[in-house]
């Protein structure tokens, strides 16, 4: 556990600074759960990024405010999911780590939704200029919010390469001196061998 709660600090540390999203744990056999309160028609959308943990995986579930599923994935490394509220009330999505019984995994996650009310005035105002600037504005927002998610899982990935490339640094670091030392173990036994042999011919 100790291990699991450096490597998180490490990752965090390495994170792209400011960064436009919210990081939870989810611990072993556990799960975390959210709510946003929208109104019928609003535009939402949930990215989500396993950063560390076990094999970099979880499951999500969001629902309407019926319990209705609306997006379900088992043992997601990343994910996005877009849609239009079909109904006004709380819509809840949880991230379930219930198959893993010992990992713990850090997520990182945005639950985005655009303004309904402030698209009615742009649509009542007629002002193509001012539609255009709001459909950029939201378009620009979400390559930063994709580019962002990118960095995490290229840092994540890296960190994964050199866990495994110091992993096998570290095993061959060992066979190469158990090598040596049964080298050295069996000159000294075949030396001690004849030693007492010349000693009882003597």
């Amino acid at each position: 556990m100790a291990t699991f709660n450096c490597t998180i600090l490490l990752f965090l540390l390495f994170l792209p600074s400011p960064l436009m999203a919210y990081i939870v744990l989810v611990d072993s056999y556990g799960e975390e759960c959210f709510f946003e309160h929208v109104l019928n028609g609003t535009q939402l959308q949930l990215v989500f990024q396993v950063l560390v943990g076990g094999f970099l995986d979880i499951d999500v579930l969001m629902v309407d405010p019926k319990a209705k599923p609306l997006y379900h994935r088992r043992q997601a490394t990343y994910g996005a999911h877009s849609f239009r509220a079909p109904i006004h009330g709380r819509y809840f999505f949880c991230f379930h780590n219930t198959f893993s019984t010992q990992v713990p995994k850090l997520i990182m996650f945005n639950f985005d939704y655009y303004d309904i009310e402030l698209e009615n005035e742009l649509m009542l105002a007629q002002n193509d200029l001012e539609a255009m600037v709001h459909k950029v504005e939201m378009g620009l927002k979400f390559i930063k919010t994709e580019t962002e998610y990118m960095h995490a899982r290229t840092r994540s990935h890296h960190n994964i390469n050199e866990n495994s490339n110091t992993a096998i640094m570290a095993w061959a670091i060992i066979e190469y001196s158990l090598i040596v030392f049964l080298c050295m173990w069996q000159r000294y036994y075949i030396l001690r061998f004849f030693e007492v042999r010349r000693t009882e011919t003597g």
